[in-house]
């Protein structure tokens, strides 16, 4: 059998759930330990856990605080989010950057991504950074991207994506143009200084920017008009990983 270690810092009210997803594992053969004490959840080595699972709730944001810190201390566990009356609407997408979060409204769904979570390896996931300066286009990818394992980053800024580039190493990174402060173009630039071979996308509604210099000069991997399509860039994605 197995050992699948989850850190689960669910509520006692909703034991309903913990001994649901119990048994769905043990039917896929994993021995589960639930860790219901938070202090020991983040004072655990990362070596020691395989995954963190939470249960949103509307009426107290008290996952939300548990689901930011655990990015912060164990930001390479992958973490799902599961509930049995959440939905998509409810708006309990990704949510955080850095940790592979699902939305499981079934228990199918759950256990699909649990397995795949297991076999790929949380800390093994490719690292995608998304860079734009609208927060909603952010959480659009998010949502287009939310069962693919990957890791996906996002940034607001250039700035704020050169921060981010000094702390982890990605895999790929798809950027806006333009954006205020720091231009898109200058962005790749900085990041030309950096990593010479990392593929970075171009993302924007401006169509020129196909036929642009600097597209070549900065070995710009490929150009995505905007709005995008979710099968376009996954399959783009794909694509440049392989």
């Amino acid at each position: 059998m197995k050992k699948l270690k989850i850190a689960s810092p669910i509520s006692t009210k909703n034991s309903d759930s913990i001994e649901l997803v119990t048994m769905s594992l043990k039917n896929l053969n994993y021995d589960v330990y639930f860790f219901l004490n938070l202090n020991e959840l983040f004072s655990m080595n990362k070596k020691d856990l395989d995954i963190i699972l939470l249960e949103p709730d509307m009426n107290s944001w008290q996952w939300m605080n548990i689901l930011i810190k655990a990015n912060q201390i164990l930001p390479d566990i992958p973490v799902v989010l599961f509930s049995l009356e959440a939905n998509a609407e409810n708006g309990f997408l990704r949510l955080s950057d850095g940790a592979e979060v699902f939305l499981a409204d079934d228990v199918k769904l759950l256990m699909e991504n649990l397995d795949r979570i297991v076999k790929t390896g949380g800390a093994l996931k490719k690292k995608v950074l998304f860079v734009d300066d609208e927060s909603n286009i952010l959480k659009s990818y998010n949502r287009m991207l939310r069962k693919m394992p990957w890791q996906i980053f996002t940034a607001l800024s250039g700035e704020k994506a050169l921060e981010l580039l000094n702390k982890e190493t990605m895999d790929i990174i798809i950027t806006d143009i333009k954006m205020p402060n720091m231009h898109g173009i200058d962005l790749v630039k900085n990041i030309r200084k950096i990593d010479t071979n990392i593929p970075i996308v171009i993302c924007s509604g401006y169509h020129g920017m196909k036929e642009d210099d600097n597209m070549r000069f900065y070995d710009i991997a490929a150009f995505l008009e905007k709005p995008l399509e979710a099968d376009i860039l996954e399959n783009k994605i794909k694509e440049l990983l392989n």
